[in-house]
């Protein structure tokens, strides 16, 4: 599985505080109509875009990422906007929907491409759902087992909370309509006998799958991703199938199911993964990294090598920018990297000539009269693709906290100077 799940520690006061307050927001949101309630969440999430200004690093760094080559910056930014409108929305929209019964959930819960679902489900060899964190997929895994033919089971995948008094309320909320749930510390075996008794099994694919995951590009990126839906399909026979969640309007969704193309690999499933997320990248969770960097050194990629020979190329790469102030006599050493995707950049002070060893494709920038961070952002905004990490030279306090301010990883690296 992508994360190890430990018992948290036992906090009862502050376990029961959150659990009453939650279900004190859970009762008021539930007596509102379902279109204020998600109105009133996309209020939140605009006030959330201007003060939460970490989050917005966040989701503005995997937009870039993601559609670098596709949309300009004016438009990533009004993107990410439209994205914490539409995270509150979903957010709050889901604890109204999470009282509301089956009527209210198919009222307010289109459904396109169902009669693909339950062929594949009548085939008796078991569905894998693949799913992303996308729209209200809280009216989504409770509508989920009303969709599956009778006769049938349907399942989900999930981390459970660290309040185990929330997480019993969740996990009461979503087994009411008869779905079966599967933690993530659970046996990957139990989830495949599942399958092979004919269950349709949703997975959520969309976030880093660590040391266990397979690099491939994702949106064209290289990043760990997890092989979960392909192995599942491929020892079980299972089919494999996309779901998408789209907002039609506050308070109600569209859910679309997508066929796969070709084999149930993790590059197919991947690719699947994209055509999901590209149907409304708006209502998509980008508020957690994506493509993060490595934590001991960033320019290694957490993952194993994929073994699939089709595996598409990366075509976009990472940018390093080597922090040079004192500029070196001859080409530092640099950490290794095991990945071709690396472009690196150089950052000289004013006034400074191009020096000799630098190649004359490389980027390089001048430092002008500005602060760090000043310098730091023009460098970042010289493209679509963002800056993945800063290499310093030396130790430079001031520089790792201007880092910091503008969200992008600093790494001191000490080289020497090559022979």
């Amino acid at each position: 599985m992508t994360d190890v799940w430990t018992p948290p520690r036992p906090k009862p006061v502050s376990w029961r505080v959150e659990y009453y307050a939650y279900r004190g927001m859970e009762f008021a949101i539930g007596l509102l109509p379902g279109g204020f309630a998600a109105r009133m969440g996309a209020a939140l999430g605009a006030m959330g875009y201007h003060f939460l200004s970490k989050r917005r690093q966040t989701v503005l760094r995997n937009l870039r990422i993601a559609f670098a080559g596709e949309k300009t910056m004016a438009e990533i930014h009004e993107l990410a906007r439209e994205v914490f409108r539409r995270t509150g929305a979903n957010l709050v929209a889901s604890l109204h929907t999470a009282t509301i019964d089956r009527a209210g959930l198919a009222e307010a819960m289109e459904v396109v491409g169902l009669e693909k679902f339950q062929a594949a489900v009548r085939e008796g060899h078991g569905v894998v759902a693949v799913l992303a964190h996308m729209g209200n997929w809280e009216a989504m895994a409770q509508q989920f087992p009303f969709l599956i033919p009778e006769g049938f089971k349907g399942a989900t995948v999930y981390r459970p909370l660290n309040n185990p008094l929330l997480n019993a309320r969740v996990e009461a909320t979503r087994a009411r309509a008869g779905t079966a749930l599967f933690s993530k510390k659970d046996s990957p075996l139990a989830m495949m006998a599942f399958l092979r008794e004919g269950g349709a099994l949703g997975l959520l694919s969309d976030q880093r799958a660590g040391n266990t995951g397979e690099l491939i590009p994702f949106m064209g990126r290289l990043t760990s991703c997890t092989p979960l839906p392909s192995i599942f399909a491929r020892r079980t026979h299972a089919r494999v199938l996309g779901v998408s969640i789209t907002t039609l309007k506050p308070g109600r969704w569209r859910l679309a199911f997508h066929e796969l193309k070709g084999e149930p690999t993790t590059v197919g499933c991947m690719a699947l993964l994209e055509e999901i997320i590209r149907t409304s990248p708006a209502d998509v969770f980008w508020l957690q990294e994506r493509w993060r960097t490595g934590r001991r050194n960033p320019l290694l990629l957490e993952g194993k090598p994929s073994r699939d020979s089709s595996a598409p190329v990366a075509t976009k790469y990472r940018r390093v920018l080597v922090w040079l102030d004192p500029v070196p006599a001859a080409e530092p050493a640099l950490p290794p990297s095991e990945q071709p995707d690396i472009v690196y950049e150089f950052m000289v002070p004013s006034p400074t000539l191009r020096p000799e060893w630098v190649a004359a494709d490389a980027r390089l920038h001048v430092r002008g009269s500005g602060d760090y961070a000043e310098a730091l952002r023009k460098a970042d905004e010289a493209e679509t693709l963002p800056l993945d990490v800063v290499l310093l030279t030396r130790e430079n306090t001031e520089l790792m906290r201007a880092c910091q301010r503008v969200g992008i990883r600093g790494f001191l690296c000490k080289p020497t100077a090559t022979p």
